[in-house]
């Protein structure tokens, strides 16, 4: 069973067991070189917080739509026990369709396998931003596509507490009134 909430603030300040972020897990280029185009907005906000968490493990190559947990050290002094990456930010030059099928696919599988994931590892909250993959979907579009994902969920061992962070004034306002028709919490 999944507990989704949609919140207010910055995603990296949750006080949740785990954290989701996007990156392109099939980017070629060199690692340490071009971390601005293989991860995500919030992924690069973390690794500025929290130097050196995402590389301490070699993750990559991670097929589009498949997740790879981290667990950092406690070196690292990161407020996630559990980081969770999701191959979600498509790239033309990796053969990826950007259709909206193709999107949406890749979105859903990431949350199903990110949701699967923490209850088996027994993490009972997760925070993330809305999978936009790379903002090529809307907002009411991609939160629809995690209420479903979510929903969808099976062979949990654990109830999993799921929190959407927005972080813009306009955009979380028209969410908000969205959610209610998901039955979302607020």
């Amino acid at each position: 069973m999944v507990n989704l909430k949609l919140t207010y603030g910055n995603v990296l300040d949750a006080n949740t067991d785990a954290i989701l972020l996007t990156v392109d897990g099939e980017m070629v280029v060199a690692l340490e070189k071009q971390n601005d185009r293989r991860y995500g907005t919030i992924a690069n906000a973390f690794t500025r917080r929290w130097p050196g968490v995402l590389e301490s493990e070699r993750w990559y190559p991670l097929r589009y739509g498949d997740i790879h947990a981290i667990e950092p050290d406690e070196d690292y002094d990161c407020s996630f026990r559990l980081v969770v990456l999701a191959s979600v930010l498509p790239h033309p030059h990796n053969g990826q369709a950007l259709n909206s099928n193709s999107l949406k696919a890749a979105a859903g599988r990431a949350l199903q396998g990110m949701v699967n994931e923490l209850s088996e590892l027994g993490c009972s909250s997760c925070a993330m931003g809305l999978l936009k993959c790379g903002w090529r979907m809307d907002a009411k579009e991609a939160l629809r596509i995690t209420v479903d994902a979510l929903a969808a969920s099976k062979s949990m061992k654990s109830v999993v507490a799921v929190q959407v962070y927005v972080n813009d004034d306009k955009e979380y306002e028209s969410l908000t009134a969205y959610a209610s028709t998901l039955g979302l919490k607020i």
